[in-house]
Protein backbone atom coordinates (compact mmCIF):
# COMPACT_ATOMS: atom_id res chain seq x y z
CA UNK A 1 0.00 0.00 0.00
CA UNK A 2 1.04 3.60 -0.55
CA UNK A 3 -0.74 6.84 0.12
CA UNK A 4 -0.18 10.51 -0.61
CA UNK A 5 -1.47 13.60 1.15
CA UNK A 6 -2.85 15.69 -1.73
CA UNK A 7 -4.14 18.74 0.14
CA UNK A 8 -6.54 19.64 2.96
CA UNK A 9 -8.72 16.50 3.32
CA UNK A 10 -7.82 14.95 -0.04
CA UNK A 11 -5.98 11.65 0.17
CA UNK A 12 -4.85 9.23 -2.56
CA UNK A 13 -4.34 5.56 -1.63
CA UNK A 14 -3.04 2.82 -3.92
CA UNK A 15 -2.90 -0.95 -3.38
CA UNK A 16 -3.30 -4.05 -5.54
CA UNK A 17 -3.08 -1.92 -8.69
CA UNK A 18 -6.12 0.12 -7.59
CA UNK A 19 -6.33 3.80 -6.74
CA UNK A 20 -8.76 5.33 -4.22
CA UNK A 21 -9.14 9.11 -3.88
CA UNK A 22 -10.87 10.51 -0.79
CA UNK A 23 -12.52 13.96 -0.53
CA UNK A 24 -11.03 15.72 -3.56
CA UNK A 25 -11.21 19.47 -3.12
CA UNK A 26 -8.28 20.34 -5.38
CA UNK A 27 -9.03 23.75 -6.89
CA UNK A 28 -10.49 27.15 -6.15
CA UNK A 29 -11.93 28.77 -3.02
CA UNK A 30 -14.91 27.64 -0.94
CA UNK A 31 -17.65 29.12 1.19
CA UNK A 32 -18.19 32.43 -0.57
CA UNK A 33 -14.49 33.16 -1.08
CA UNK A 34 -13.59 32.46 2.53
CA UNK A 35 -11.59 29.20 2.43
CA UNK A 36 -8.45 28.84 0.32
CA UNK A 37 -5.81 26.11 0.27
CA UNK A 38 -2.73 26.56 2.41
CA UNK A 39 -0.48 25.15 1.11
CA UNK A 40 -1.61 24.39 -2.44
CA UNK A 41 -2.55 20.78 -3.28
CA UNK A 42 0.11 18.56 -4.84
CA UNK A 43 -0.98 16.01 -7.46
CA UNK A 44 -0.42 14.75 -10.98
CA UNK A 45 -2.87 13.95 -13.81
CA UNK A 46 -3.19 10.35 -12.62
CA UNK A 47 -5.18 11.57 -9.61
CA UNK A 48 -8.06 12.46 -11.95
CA UNK A 49 -8.40 8.87 -13.21
CA UNK A 50 -8.94 6.84 -10.04
CA UNK A 51 -10.72 3.52 -9.80
CA UNK A 52 -12.66 4.69 -6.75
CA UNK A 53 -13.61 7.96 -5.08
CA UNK A 54 -14.91 8.09 -1.51
CA UNK A 55 -16.70 11.16 -0.17
CA UNK A 56 -16.91 11.29 3.61
CA UNK A 57 -19.77 13.83 3.76
CA UNK A 58 -21.47 16.72 2.00
CA UNK A 59 -19.55 19.75 3.26
CA UNK A 60 -18.03 21.58 0.31
CA UNK A 61 -14.41 21.02 1.36
CA UNK A 62 -15.11 17.27 1.05
CA UNK A 63 -17.79 17.09 -1.66
CA UNK A 64 -16.61 19.81 -4.05
CA UNK A 65 -18.58 19.84 -7.29
CA UNK A 66 -16.10 21.92 -9.29
CA UNK A 67 -13.25 19.56 -8.38
CA UNK A 68 -15.33 16.45 -9.09
CA UNK A 69 -16.11 17.76 -12.59
CA UNK A 70 -12.39 17.30 -13.40
CA UNK A 71 -12.46 13.57 -12.65
CA UNK A 72 -12.98 10.70 -15.07
CA UNK A 73 -16.69 9.89 -14.84
CA UNK A 74 -15.93 6.17 -15.14
CA UNK A 75 -14.70 6.23 -11.54
CA UNK A 76 -16.76 4.21 -9.06
CA UNK A 77 -17.92 6.64 -6.37
CA UNK A 78 -18.54 5.37 -2.84
CA UNK A 79 -20.52 7.40 -0.33
CA UNK A 80 -21.89 6.71 3.15
CA UNK A 81 -25.45 5.41 3.26
CA UNK A 82 -26.71 8.08 5.62
CA UNK A 83 -30.30 7.55 6.85
CA UNK A 84 -31.27 10.54 4.68
CA UNK A 85 -28.96 11.55 1.86
CA UNK A 86 -28.89 13.46 -1.43
CA UNK A 87 -25.29 12.54 -2.29
CA UNK A 88 -26.11 9.93 -4.95
CA UNK A 89 -28.48 12.19 -6.87
CA UNK A 90 -25.98 15.07 -6.76
CA UNK A 91 -23.26 12.78 -8.11
CA UNK A 92 -25.48 11.60 -10.96
CA UNK A 93 -26.12 15.24 -11.84
CA UNK A 94 -22.32 15.66 -12.11
CA UNK A 95 -22.12 12.77 -14.60
CA UNK A 96 -21.11 9.85 -12.35
CA UNK A 97 -23.12 6.67 -12.93
CA UNK A 98 -21.29 4.06 -10.83
CA UNK A 99 -22.30 4.94 -7.27
CA UNK A 100 -22.44 2.68 -4.23
CA UNK A 101 -23.75 3.69 -0.80
CA UNK A 102 -21.92 1.95 2.05
CA UNK A 103 -23.88 0.97 5.13
CA UNK A 104 -22.66 1.73 8.62
CA UNK A 105 -19.49 -0.27 9.44
CA UNK A 106 -19.68 -2.08 6.07
CA UNK A 107 -16.32 -3.35 4.81
CA UNK A 108 -16.10 -2.89 1.03
CA UNK A 109 -13.46 -4.69 -1.03
CA UNK A 110 -11.86 -2.41 -3.62
CA UNK A 111 -9.42 -5.11 -4.78
CA UNK A 112 -8.00 -8.31 -3.33
CA UNK A 113 -6.85 -7.45 0.20
CA UNK A 114 -7.70 -3.73 -0.23
CA UNK A 115 -10.76 -2.65 1.75
CA UNK A 116 -12.58 0.50 2.82
CA UNK A 117 -14.90 0.61 5.84
CA UNK A 118 -17.29 3.52 6.38
CA UNK A 119 -18.28 4.53 9.91
CA UNK A 120 -21.06 7.12 9.89
CA UNK A 121 -21.23 9.61 12.74
CA UNK A 122 -22.69 12.86 14.02
CA UNK A 123 -26.02 14.63 13.78
CA UNK A 124 -24.88 16.61 10.71
CA UNK A 125 -23.79 13.40 8.88
CA UNK A 126 -20.09 12.72 8.60
CA UNK A 127 -18.06 9.55 8.29
CA UNK A 128 -14.74 7.99 9.20
CA UNK A 129 -12.95 6.09 6.41
CA UNK A 130 -10.80 3.13 7.44
CA UNK A 131 -8.51 1.72 4.75
CA UNK A 132 -6.80 -1.68 5.13
CA UNK A 133 -4.25 -3.09 2.67
CA UNK A 134 -0.99 -5.05 2.77
CA UNK A 135 -1.16 -5.37 6.56
CA UNK A 136 -1.44 -1.59 7.10
CA UNK A 137 -4.45 0.19 8.61
CA UNK A 138 -5.19 3.88 7.99
CA UNK A 139 -8.00 5.66 9.87
CA UNK A 140 -9.07 8.88 8.16
CA UNK A 141 -11.06 10.79 10.77
CA UNK A 142 -10.95 13.99 8.66
CA UNK A 143 -13.13 16.36 10.74
CA UNK A 144 -15.52 13.69 12.04
CA UNK A 145 -16.20 13.69 15.78
CA UNK A 146 -17.29 10.20 16.89
CA UNK A 147 -19.43 9.69 19.95
CA UNK A 148 -18.29 7.27 22.70
CA UNK A 149 -20.00 4.20 21.19
CA UNK A 150 -18.29 4.78 17.82
CA UNK A 151 -14.87 5.15 19.41
CA UNK A 152 -15.47 1.81 21.13
CA UNK A 153 -16.47 0.21 17.82
CA UNK A 154 -13.38 1.58 16.07
CA UNK A 155 -11.06 0.27 18.80
CA UNK A 156 -12.73 -3.13 18.78
CA UNK A 157 -12.71 -3.65 15.02
CA UNK A 158 -9.31 -2.01 14.38
CA UNK A 159 -7.10 -2.78 17.39
CA UNK A 160 -3.90 -2.06 15.46
CA UNK A 161 -3.94 1.31 13.68
CA UNK A 162 -0.87 2.42 11.75
CA UNK A 163 -2.02 5.90 10.69
CA UNK A 164 -4.57 8.25 12.19
CA UNK A 165 -5.36 11.31 10.07
CA UNK A 166 -7.38 14.02 11.80
CA UNK A 167 -8.18 17.74 11.61
CA UNK A 168 -6.64 20.15 14.12
CA UNK A 169 -7.82 23.70 13.40
CA UNK A 170 -11.12 25.60 13.75
CA UNK A 171 -13.69 24.99 11.00
CA UNK A 172 -16.44 27.19 12.41
CA UNK A 173 -16.79 30.84 13.33
CA UNK A 174 -16.71 30.54 17.11
CA UNK A 175 -15.15 32.25 19.03
CA UNK A 176 -13.53 34.80 16.68
CA UNK A 177 -16.76 36.14 15.20
CA UNK A 178 -18.91 35.97 18.33
CA UNK A 179 -19.39 38.67 20.95
CA UNK A 180 -21.31 38.43 24.22
CA UNK A 181 -23.35 40.73 26.39
CA UNK A 182 -22.14 38.57 29.28
CA UNK A 183 -18.74 37.06 28.58
CA UNK A 184 -19.30 34.34 31.18
CA UNK A 185 -21.80 32.75 28.75
CA UNK A 186 -18.97 31.81 26.37
CA UNK A 187 -17.43 28.34 26.45
CA UNK A 188 -13.66 28.11 26.57
CA UNK A 189 -12.31 27.21 23.14
CA UNK A 190 -8.85 28.11 21.86
CA UNK A 191 -6.14 26.86 19.58
CA UNK A 192 -4.83 24.72 22.39
CA UNK A 193 -8.30 23.17 22.72
CA UNK A 194 -8.02 21.86 19.16
CA UNK A 195 -4.54 20.52 19.79
CA UNK A 196 -5.78 18.72 22.89
CA UNK A 197 -8.65 17.27 20.85
CA UNK A 198 -6.18 15.94 18.29
CA UNK A 199 -4.11 14.36 21.06
CA UNK A 200 -7.24 12.93 22.69
CA UNK A 201 -8.22 11.23 19.42
CA UNK A 202 -4.73 9.72 19.18
CA UNK A 203 -5.07 8.51 22.76
CA UNK A 204 -8.32 6.76 21.80
CA UNK A 205 -6.89 4.91 18.77
CA UNK A 206 -3.21 4.54 19.75
CA UNK A 207 -1.90 4.63 16.16
CA UNK A 208 1.74 4.19 15.27
CA UNK A 209 1.59 7.58 13.52
CA UNK A 210 -0.73 10.50 14.30
CA UNK A 211 -0.91 12.74 11.21
CA UNK A 212 -2.39 16.28 11.34
CA UNK A 213 -4.77 16.49 8.40
CA UNK A 214 -7.85 18.18 6.88
CA UNK A 215 -6.90 21.66 8.13
CA UNK A 216 -4.81 23.01 5.26
CA UNK A 217 -6.72 26.25 4.75
CA UNK A 218 -6.33 30.00 5.11
CA UNK A 219 -8.82 32.84 4.73
CA UNK A 220 -8.42 35.40 1.97
CA UNK A 221 -11.71 37.31 1.91
CA UNK A 222 -11.47 40.65 3.67
CA UNK A 223 -14.45 39.77 5.88
CA UNK A 224 -12.62 36.82 7.44
CA UNK A 225 -8.97 37.86 7.55
CA UNK A 226 -9.11 37.85 11.35
CA UNK A 227 -9.66 34.06 11.25
CA UNK A 228 -6.08 33.53 10.08
CA UNK A 229 -4.89 34.39 13.59
CA UNK A 230 -6.74 31.27 14.81
CA UNK A 231 -5.06 28.80 12.44
CA UNK A 232 -3.55 25.94 14.44
CA UNK A 233 -0.34 24.99 12.67
CA UNK A 234 1.37 21.63 12.83
CA UNK A 235 4.17 23.39 14.71
CA UNK A 236 1.69 24.28 17.46
CA UNK A 237 0.65 20.64 17.66
CA UNK A 238 4.28 19.53 17.92
CA UNK A 239 4.95 21.98 20.75
CA UNK A 240 2.11 20.58 22.88
CA UNK A 241 2.77 17.00 21.83
CA UNK A 242 6.36 17.24 23.05
CA UNK A 243 5.05 18.35 26.45
CA UNK A 244 2.86 15.25 26.74
CA UNK A 245 4.15 12.56 24.34
CA UNK A 246 1.97 9.52 23.77
CA UNK A 247 3.88 6.28 24.24
CA UNK A 248 3.91 4.09 21.13
CA UNK A 249 2.64 6.90 18.87
CA UNK A 250 4.76 9.26 16.80
CA UNK A 251 3.47 12.66 15.72
CA UNK A 252 4.21 12.57 11.99
CA UNK A 253 3.90 15.82 10.03
CA UNK A 254 3.01 15.14 6.38
CA UNK A 255 2.53 18.35 4.34
CA UNK A 256 0.73 18.03 0.98
CA UNK A 257 2.86 16.01 -1.42
CA UNK A 258 4.13 13.70 1.34
CA UNK A 259 3.94 9.94 0.75
CA UNK A 260 4.27 6.67 2.57
CA UNK A 261 4.55 3.13 1.19
CA UNK A 262 5.03 -0.31 2.70
CA UNK A 263 8.16 -0.74 0.60
CA UNK A 264 9.80 2.68 0.79
CA UNK A 265 8.52 4.22 4.00
CA UNK A 266 8.09 8.00 4.22
CA UNK A 267 8.80 10.70 1.65
CA UNK A 268 8.09 13.97 3.46
CA UNK A 269 7.40 17.10 1.41
CA UNK A 270 8.97 20.44 2.39
CA UNK A 271 7.43 22.36 5.28
CA UNK A 272 4.86 24.82 3.88
CA UNK A 273 5.60 28.51 3.87
CA UNK A 274 4.34 30.71 6.69
CA UNK A 275 0.58 31.48 6.38
CA UNK A 276 1.30 35.22 6.13
CA UNK A 277 3.67 34.65 3.21
CA UNK A 278 1.15 32.38 1.48
CA UNK A 279 -1.61 34.96 1.97
CA UNK A 280 0.58 37.65 0.41
CA UNK A 281 1.12 35.42 -2.63
CA UNK A 282 -2.60 34.69 -2.84
CA UNK A 283 -3.38 38.41 -2.61
CA UNK A 284 -1.23 39.06 -5.64
CA UNK A 285 -2.27 35.98 -7.62
CA UNK A 286 -6.01 36.30 -6.96
CA UNK A 287 -6.33 40.10 -6.89
CA UNK A 288 -8.57 40.37 -9.96
CA UNK A 289 -10.73 37.46 -8.88
CA UNK A 290 -11.31 38.87 -5.42
CA UNK A 291 -11.96 42.36 -6.78
CA UNK A 292 -14.67 40.90 -9.03
CA UNK A 293 -16.17 39.03 -6.06
CA UNK A 294 -16.26 42.18 -3.93
CA UNK A 295 -17.99 44.09 -6.74
CA UNK A 296 -20.60 41.38 -7.24
CA UNK A 297 -21.33 41.15 -3.52
CA UNK A 298 -21.60 44.90 -3.13
CA UNK A 299 -24.39 45.05 -5.69
CA UNK A 300 -26.31 42.01 -4.48
CA UNK A 301 -29.37 42.12 -2.25
CA UNK A 302 -31.03 39.42 -0.20
CA UNK A 303 -34.68 38.79 -0.95
CA UNK A 304 -36.81 38.94 2.18
CA UNK A 305 -39.31 36.64 0.48
CA UNK A 306 -36.60 33.98 0.02
CA UNK A 307 -35.44 34.49 3.62
CA UNK A 308 -39.00 34.17 4.94
CA UNK A 309 -39.72 31.15 2.76
CA UNK A 310 -36.67 29.32 4.13
CA UNK A 311 -37.53 29.85 7.79
CA UNK A 312 -41.28 29.35 7.38
CA UNK A 313 -40.61 26.00 5.73
CA UNK A 314 -38.23 25.18 8.57
CA UNK A 315 -40.96 26.00 11.11
CA UNK A 316 -43.42 23.75 9.27
CA UNK A 317 -40.96 20.87 9.48
CA UNK A 318 -39.95 21.67 13.07
CA UNK A 319 -43.41 22.44 14.44
CA UNK A 320 -43.04 19.80 17.17
CA UNK A 321 -39.71 21.24 18.36
CA UNK A 322 -39.65 24.96 17.59
CA UNK A 323 -42.09 26.01 20.37
CA UNK A 324 -39.66 24.52 22.89
CA UNK A 325 -36.77 26.62 21.58
CA UNK A 326 -36.74 29.97 23.33
CA UNK A 327 -34.67 31.52 20.54
CA UNK A 328 -35.12 34.84 18.78
CA UNK A 329 -32.64 35.61 16.01
CA UNK A 330 -32.47 39.13 14.59
CA UNK A 331 -30.57 39.65 11.33
CA UNK A 332 -29.11 43.08 10.64
CA UNK A 333 -29.38 43.36 6.86
CA UNK A 334 -27.65 46.40 5.32
CA UNK A 335 -28.58 46.76 1.64
CA UNK A 336 -28.59 49.57 -0.91
CA UNK A 337 -32.24 50.24 -0.03
CA UNK A 338 -31.40 50.75 3.64
CA UNK A 339 -30.78 48.80 6.81
CA UNK A 340 -33.48 46.51 8.16
CA UNK A 341 -33.85 44.01 10.98
CA UNK A 342 -35.29 40.62 10.05
CA UNK A 343 -36.73 38.74 13.00
CA UNK A 344 -36.89 34.94 13.32
CA UNK A 345 -38.74 33.90 16.49
CA UNK A 346 -38.55 30.13 17.00
CA UNK A 347 -41.04 29.88 19.86
CA UNK A 348 -43.71 31.91 18.05
CA UNK A 349 -42.69 30.53 14.63
CA UNK A 350 -42.75 33.98 13.04
CA UNK A 351 -40.56 35.72 10.46
CA UNK A 352 -40.96 39.49 10.38
CA UNK A 353 -39.40 42.55 8.78
CA UNK A 354 -38.61 45.35 11.23
CA UNK A 355 -37.40 48.91 10.79
CA UNK A 356 -35.57 49.04 14.12
CA UNK A 357 -33.66 46.67 16.38
CA UNK A 358 -36.09 45.05 18.84
CA UNK A 359 -35.49 45.35 22.56
CA UNK A 360 -35.30 41.62 23.20
CA UNK A 361 -33.60 38.87 21.21
CA UNK A 362 -31.24 35.92 21.68
CA UNK A 363 -28.72 36.79 18.98
CA UNK A 364 -28.05 39.70 16.65
CA UNK A 365 -26.60 38.33 13.40
CA UNK A 366 -24.89 40.36 10.68
CA UNK A 367 -24.40 38.65 7.30
CA UNK A 368 -23.39 40.02 3.91
CA UNK A 369 -26.67 40.06 1.86
CA UNK A 370 -25.14 38.14 -1.07
CA UNK A 371 -24.11 35.32 1.26
CA UNK A 372 -27.45 35.23 3.09
CA UNK A 373 -29.44 35.23 -0.14
CA UNK A 374 -27.58 32.27 -1.64
CA UNK A 375 -27.60 30.38 1.65
CA UNK A 376 -31.38 30.52 2.11
CA UNK A 377 -32.11 29.82 -1.57
CA UNK A 378 -29.78 26.80 -1.67
CA UNK A 379 -30.70 25.62 1.85
CA UNK A 380 -27.09 25.88 3.00
CA UNK A 381 -27.68 28.40 5.78
CA UNK A 382 -25.54 26.55 8.33
CA UNK A 383 -22.57 26.79 5.95
CA UNK A 384 -22.44 30.48 6.86
CA UNK A 385 -21.11 29.36 10.25
CA UNK A 386 -18.41 27.26 8.54
CA UNK A 387 -17.55 30.11 6.18
CA UNK A 388 -17.11 32.44 9.17
CA UNK A 389 -18.78 35.16 7.13
CA UNK A 390 -21.11 36.42 9.80
CA UNK A 391 -20.95 38.24 13.11
CA UNK A 392 -23.03 37.02 16.05
CA UNK A 393 -23.73 39.02 19.20
CA UNK A 394 -25.32 36.90 21.93
CA UNK A 395 -27.48 38.35 24.66
CA UNK A 396 -27.10 37.19 28.26
CA UNK A 397 -27.85 33.48 28.72
CA UNK A 398 -28.52 32.83 25.04
CA UNK A 399 -25.48 30.93 23.79
CA UNK A 400 -26.65 27.36 24.42
CA UNK A 401 -30.08 27.93 22.90
CA UNK A 402 -28.48 29.73 19.94
CA UNK A 403 -26.31 26.68 19.22
CA UNK A 404 -29.20 24.24 19.71
CA UNK A 405 -31.20 26.23 17.14
CA UNK A 406 -28.33 25.90 14.66
CA UNK A 407 -28.39 22.13 15.16
CA UNK A 408 -32.11 21.99 14.34
CA UNK A 409 -31.62 24.10 11.21
CA UNK A 410 -28.78 21.76 10.23
CA UNK A 411 -31.09 18.76 10.61
CA UNK A 412 -33.68 20.54 8.48
CA UNK A 413 -31.18 21.21 5.69
CA UNK A 414 -30.07 17.57 5.75
CA UNK A 415 -33.69 16.43 5.33
CA UNK A 416 -34.19 14.95 8.80
CA UNK A 417 -37.24 17.05 9.65
CA UNK A 418 -39.27 15.80 6.67
CA UNK A 419 -41.56 12.89 7.61
CA UNK A 420 -41.43 11.47 4.08
CA UNK A 421 -37.66 11.05 4.55
CA UNK A 422 -37.54 9.63 8.05
CA UNK A 423 -40.55 7.26 7.92
CA UNK A 424 -38.78 5.03 5.42
CA UNK A 425 -37.13 1.63 5.59
CA UNK A 426 -33.84 3.26 4.67
CA UNK A 427 -33.91 5.81 7.48
CA UNK A 428 -35.20 3.45 10.14
CA UNK A 429 -32.72 0.69 9.26
CA UNK A 430 -29.87 3.22 9.16
CA UNK A 431 -30.82 4.56 12.58
CA UNK A 432 -31.07 1.00 13.91
CA UNK A 433 -27.55 0.19 12.75
CA UNK A 434 -26.38 3.33 14.58
CA UNK A 435 -28.56 2.85 17.67
CA UNK A 436 -25.67 3.02 20.21
CA UNK A 437 -24.77 6.44 18.78
CA UNK A 438 -28.44 7.48 18.88
CA UNK A 439 -28.42 6.69 22.60
CA UNK A 440 -25.28 8.80 23.03
CA UNK A 441 -27.09 11.70 21.38
CA UNK A 442 -30.19 11.24 23.46
CA UNK A 443 -28.07 11.61 26.61
CA UNK A 444 -26.31 14.65 25.16
CA UNK A 445 -29.67 16.18 24.18
CA UNK A 446 -30.96 15.91 27.74
CA UNK A 447 -27.85 17.68 28.99
CA UNK A 448 -28.29 20.46 26.43
CA UNK A 449 -31.93 20.97 27.42
CA UNK A 450 -30.69 21.39 30.99
CA UNK A 451 -28.30 24.08 29.66
CA UNK A 452 -25.25 22.01 30.56
CA UNK A 453 -22.30 24.08 29.28
CA UNK A 454 -20.00 21.04 29.32
CA UNK A 455 -22.38 19.30 26.90
CA UNK A 456 -22.14 22.22 24.49
CA UNK A 457 -18.34 22.08 24.66
CA UNK A 458 -18.54 18.35 23.92
CA UNK A 459 -20.10 19.06 20.52
CA UNK A 460 -16.76 20.59 19.49
CA UNK A 461 -14.60 17.88 21.03
CA UNK A 462 -13.73 14.43 19.64
CA UNK A 463 -14.25 12.58 22.91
Amino acid sequence: MQFQIVGHACLSVEAAGTRLVIDPWIQGPLYWGSWWHWPDPVFGPELLEPDFIYLTHWHFDHFHADSLRLFDKRAHVLVPRFPVSFLASQLRALGFNRITELRQAERYELAAGFTLTSYQVRHEDDSVAVVDADGACLVDLNDAKPMPSTWKLLRTRHPRVDFMLRSHSPAWSYPTFYSFEDRTDAIELSGRSYVQSFIAAARMLRPRHAVPFASSVCHLHRDVRDANADIVTTGAIAAVWNEQPLGGTDLTIMPPGSRWSTDGGFEIAPVPEDPAVHLARLDEREHDRMAALYRSEQGCECSFDAFRSFFEDFFRRARLFAPWLDVHWVFLVAQPGGTEFWSVDFRRRTVRRLNAEPAAYTSLITVQPAVLDEAVREKTFTNIDISKRWRVHVRRGGFITHQVAIIFVMLYEAGYLRLSNILTRRCLSGAWRRRPEMLDYAKLGVRLLRRDRAALAHISDPV
